[in-house]
This record gives C-alpha cells, structure tokens and sequence, in this order.
C-alpha cells in the first residue's frame, strides 16, 4: 500500500495514526493471503478473522 507522506495534514493527529495502525494491520494479516484469495476467487476469512 502506497502512502503519501507530503499530503497536507487535512485531519489531526488522530486520523493519521488510524491510518497507520489500519495500514500495518493490512500488511501483516491481509496482504499475505491477497494473492491466494484472488487465484481461487475464495473468501477471504484470514482478513475477517484479522
């Protein structure tokens, strides 16, 4: 997932570090199960279970 880190700060703090967290949380319980999921056109259950 691409961020743009000289995006203007248009929302505090707060939102930036949701973005963070929800990012991180993607990368290490989605993305390593995305390609799989796409191949077999299945469910992702390991990305509902995150």
């Amino acid at each position: 997932m691409t961020m743009n880190s000289d995006m203007p700060a248009l929302f505090g703090e707060e939102y930036q570090a949701l973005r963070e967290s929800v990012s991180s949380l993607a990368a290490k319980k989605i993305a390593p199960f995305a390609h799989d999921v796409d191949e077999n056109s299945r469910y992702p259950q390991e990305a509902a279970d995150a």
